[in-house]
């Protein structure tokens, strides 16, 4: 479990970064944030793919996910030349694979890698329990940047939008992120009876979400309701969470938000 005020940090972390990198548009384009990476680090970042380390030592895809103990990605820090280097495993899905590598920089972006090296150099071992928490802040992390929860917000807002359902098709028709993700995500977000949204930090976005907004009215919404109906049905049985509707107790916390953040155009419906 993630301390509130450790959430928050990690909120405004990712936000930092967003802004680093110039981001203004969704879904996220991976590259933006691969190089502002980069260039905090001073370029001691180097991204290398499982094939061309497969190529390299002669092997499959899969001996080199028994190397590297994992089949999606892993950080590993020399500390002989003070490299990051990010391995990833560019076979999977896209989807996968950007969330796999914005994943493995939280670890470096939140001091994860640092405080594990630290740990192991004195000679000690990582809790499991914080093993544990330092995996749970990674995904965190990673969903702050690949779909803002101050964003998502908006347009469930928006698009009344205030169930699981409602949650998964934003998350999946706006962000583009992966079944698994959007459906834990979603579940996640659920658990917040109402979400606060401080204006500030949703004005570098505002072009996205009036291009959002002035693409896709109710009806455009219901009929993504219809295509991700039965997958989101699929993911219920596959990925076992417990459901609860938003509260719609006091929507206008964000509604007025966005009202005032779009100039309260009334003939647009936002007010």
């Amino acid at each position: 479990m993630i301390p509130s005020c450790k959430k928050e940090l990690i909120n405004a972390q990712a936000h930092s970064l967003l802004l680093a990198a110039d981001v203004s548009d969704f879904p996220l384009s991976i590259a933006p944030i691969m190089k502002a990476m980069k260039i905090m680090l001073g370029y001691r970042l180097i991204f290398v793919t499982y094939s061309t380390l497969a190529e390299a030592k002669h092997t499959d895809i899969d001996g080199i996910c028994l190397d590297m103990a994992s089949n999606d990605a892993r950080v590993i820090y020399d500390s002989a030349q003070d490299i990051f280097y990010v391995y990833y495993n560019d076979t999977l899905p896209k989807r996968r694979v950007k969330w796999n590598i914005i994943h493995e920089l939280a670890h470096i972006y939140l001091g994860h890698t640092a405080e594990k090296l630290s740990i192991i150099s004195n000679g000690r071992k990582i809790s499991k329990a914080r093993s544990q928490q330092i995996e749970e802040e990674a995904n965190l992390f990673t969903r702050c940047i690949l779909a803002p929860d101050y964003l998502v917000a908006q347009l469930i807002y928006h698009y009344s939008q205030n169930s699981l359902l409602g949650t998964y098709v934003i998350l999946r028709s706006f962000y583009r992120l992966s079944q698994q993700a959007s459906y834990y995500y979603a579940c996640y977000l659920t658990k917040a009876p109402v979400l606060h949204v401080d204006k500030k930090l949703i004005a570098p976005f505002l072009p996205y979400l009036q291009r959002i907004v002035d693409t896709y009215d109710g009806a455009a919404i219901q009929v993504l309701r219809d295509q991700y109906g039965q997958e989101f049905d699929r993911c219920r049985v596959r990925y076992k969470y417990p459901e609860r509707s938003w509260s719609t107790s006091k929507p206008e916390l964000v509604g007025d938000i966005m009202a005032r953040a779009f100039g309260a155009q009334e003939n647009k419906g936002y007010a």
